[in-house]
């Protein structure tokens, strides 16, 4: 609309010196659609636009224009025209326009019209006119520019921009750079890059991208802070990392959709792993990592058994060491938690009581062993219970293992001043005789 409001305010030169040194050049060059040449009231206005029906505006002083000058701005002009610079830099603006938040779009749109001012001088001065001529006519125009009242914004290439002076300037005067243009394979292979590059950015662009975030709590539903929460991609193997705050909140952002390897690694508790689908939607989860187990490995070689398998004065004193550190922790437990509502406060369990399992007589003469592998349960109130055979050995070194675990007795496990229970494994080596 500025551009034709423009265009309606000047007068067409129909005939003339200006016309026919226009299509002269036009031809020369080699642009064969039809250009209306404007005359506008403006003195210092030297402007083009359109791409099917090209208009160049110029000024009404360039009627007395020397040759020299009235040439090298056409030249200028029709180099425009020739590049079909107007139509890119429209779409450029539209691009800006719908992408006004980003400033590398801004960046780039008016690094697109400085190159195409460069790109229009180099193919002025191709044709030979000498770069301190054309440098003297271009700061001259300028000058007439600064003298005007007003400077109109145009959405067109307009020759003497003074944002653009100084470089301009200085690259005509500049012998060593290299003004011929690209050739057409490398023209091809730019467009091919730009393409690929482009398909690139937009298969990143349409990639969904989620959070997953949560809180761990224990199995007093307590929060449990500097938990490390990692994930590790199926398909590439990629692995995030992330420890929860003092509220066991943990968050991964920007988690691209796939299949996922989800592990909680605390110490103190079982170990977490389990599968995870990111599918284009946040995921919120609440973990909760429970006491991890206790493991013990006893030997039991071939002989006769030990006279006095435990000592029962030991086993009064451990017995009253576990009664006093539990009437300990329930005395701080009472007075109140400083940090309420943080959970991971473990009071391990200690071994009060022990039995080692007999060695069937019968299988030592024979030369019989073997490894059993038991499963267990301490309870609360750290006698042993639910004791089951995982690998078995034989029935009776089975039962001989069975017989001594069930024997034994802990001390209360705490965590966060409540009695709980704990997993056992027990595996049991019992030695033939060679």
């Amino acid at each position: 609309m500025r551009l034709k409001r423009l265009a309606s305010r000047a007068e067409r030169i129909d005939r003339g010196r200006v016309v026919d040194e226009t299509n002269a050049l036009a031809h020369a060059v080699g642009v064969d659609r039809p250009i209306i040449v404007l005359e506008s009231r403006d003195p210092a206005l030297v402007v083009t636009w359109g791409a099917a029906r090209p208009k160049i505006l110029l000024p009404a002083v360039a009627r007395s224009w020397p040759d020299d000058r009235l040439r090298i701005v056409l030249r200028h002009e029709l180099a425009h025209i020739r590049r079909g610079d107007w139509l890119a830099q429209i779409i450029g603006e539209i691009v800006r326009a719908v992408n006004w938040f980003n400033p590398v779009v801004w960046l780039a749109c008016a690094r697109l019209r400085r190159e195409s001012e460069h790109a229009c001088d180099d193919a002025v001065l191709a044709t030979g006119v000498d770069p301190a001529d054309y440098a003297a006519h271009l700061v001259d125009l300028a000058r007439t520019l600064t003298t005007s009242r007003r400077t109109p914004r145009l959405p067109a290439p307009a020759m003497a921009r003074l944002s653009t002076l100084e470089g301009r300037v200085s690259a005509m005067l500049n012998h060593r750079l290299d003004r011929s243009p690209i050739t057409r394979p490398t023209r091809c292979a730019t467009a091919v890059v730009v393409i690929c590059l482009a398909l690139s950015i937009a298969g990143l662009a349409g990639q969904r991208y989620s959070k997953f975030s949560g809180t761990v709590l224990d199995q007093t539903n307590a929060y449990l802070p500097n938990v490390i929460i990692s994930l590790t991609s199926a398909e590439t193997q990629a692995r995030h990392e992330v420890r929860t705050d003092r509220t066991g909140h943990f968050e991964f952002v920007g988690l691209p959709d796939g299949e996922y390897t989800m592990a909680a690694l605390e110490a103190g508790f079982a170990p977490l792993s389990e599968p995870l689908t990111i599918g284009g939607r946040d995921v919120d989860r609440t973990i909760q990592l429970h006491i991890g187990s206790l493991h013990e490995t006893i030997s039991v070689e071939a002989g006769p058994p030990a006279a006095r398998p435990y000592d029962p004065e030991m086993r009064q004193k451990a017995r009253q060491w576990a009664q006093d550190k539990s009437r300990e922790v329930a005395q701080r437990c009472s007075g109140g938690s400083p940090a309420a509502g943080v959970g991971g406060n473990i009071l391990q369990p200690m071994k009060i009581a022990d039995m080692k399992p007999r060695y069937p007589e019968r299988l030592q003469a024979t030369g019989t062993g073997g490894v059993v592998t038991l499963e267990a349960l301490i309870g609360t109130d750290g006698t042993v219970r639910d004791v089951r055979v995982v690998t078995s050995a034989d029935p009776d070194l089975d039962r001989a293992a069975i017989d001594a675990v069930r024997q034994w007795e802990f001390s209360s496990t705490m965590l966060n001043c409540t009695p709980v229970e704990v997993p056992m494994g027990i595996t049991v080596n019992f030695v033939a005789q060679k």
